[in-house]
């Protein structure tokens, strides 16, 4: 009777969880009292092997998928970094767009006898007279007259020009919100097509201390450029960055003045 008691305490135990099966010790009988004891050992092996292989298999499955993630994240890091240094380099190369810039236009003739102006070149330099654009415009209209000496321009210059449209765009995003210098600027800005305001711009054909040193009531940038600057230009034809820098240079020669008489900064 003594070992029948401790066996079935011990069953209890196992039945109700208070031993692990692993640990317990089963006593040594030719029979198992249970008759569904081996069933349930056998679900439990089986559900225990089935826990491992599915262990297995979700880690087979999620390892090569790390790998390619971290393959693409080195492959493409060389190109961003190309990519930044190419960014990088263009801006360290191209020239500051100033608030005072210069711009110049050379035209050519069309219509009767040439007598009407088309743009065929536009170029603009900063306040250091470097050159940030210089486009020849493609025409829209036959060619009458090329004016080589006025313009310096050729047939072969206007047939590599670009579309006026896009150079129309590209002057306006340019100029937008700066202060724009030039001589007879008016002149310019109606074959652009474009307007600007007028407490923007700063003609130096008309103003009157330049004006004053030439002894001429409109003096022409060449003569202007000759008693201020001592410097010649348009000896054989015009260019216009040569006309946009001289301008620039004969404007920061007053415009400390010029901008405190009209409030500027």
């Amino acid at each position: 009777m003594g070992r029948k008691k401790k066996w079935f305490r011990r069953q209890n135990f196992v039945e109700f969880g208070m031993v692990s099966i692993e640990n317990a010790k089963l006593p040594k009988i030719d029979k198992i009292p249970d008759a569904n004891w081996n069933d349930f050992l056998r679900e439990l092996k089986v559900s225990e092997k089935s826990k491992m292989i599915q262990k297995k298999k979700t880690k087979f499955r999620t390892k090569p998928k790390r790998k390619t993630q971290i393959t693409e994240e080195i492959v493409s890091l060389p190109n961003e970094i190309d990519n930044k240094q190419q960014q990088q380099q263009q801006q360290q190369q191209q020239p500051e767009i100033t608030k005072h810039i210069a711009l110049d236009c050379e035209m050519v003739g069309v219509g009767i006898k040439g007598r009407e102006h088309m743009l065929a070149r536009c170029s603009i330099v900063n306040s250091r007279c470097e050159v940030i654009y210089d486009k020849f415009v493609n025409p829209r209209e036959e060619v009458i007259d090329y004016r080589y000496k006025l313009s310096g321009v050729t047939a072969a210059d206007l047939e590599k020009g670009e579309d006026f449209l896009k150079v129309q765009r590209e002057i306006s995003e340019i100029i937008t919100n700066r202060i724009l210098v030039g001589h007879t600027i008016r002149c310019d800005l109606k074959v652009l097509f474009l307007d600007h305001p007028k407490q923007d711009r700063r003609d130096i054909s008309e103003y009157k201390p330049l004006k004053e040193r030439t002894d001429s009531y409109r003096p022409s940038l060449k003569l202007m450029s000759q008693v201020i600057l001592s410097k010649s230009i348009q000896e054989d034809s015009h260019d216009s960055v040569e006309d946009a820098r001289a301008t620039m240079q004969l404007f920061l020669l007053v415009k400390k003045e010029w901008e405190r008489r009209i409030g500027g900064k």
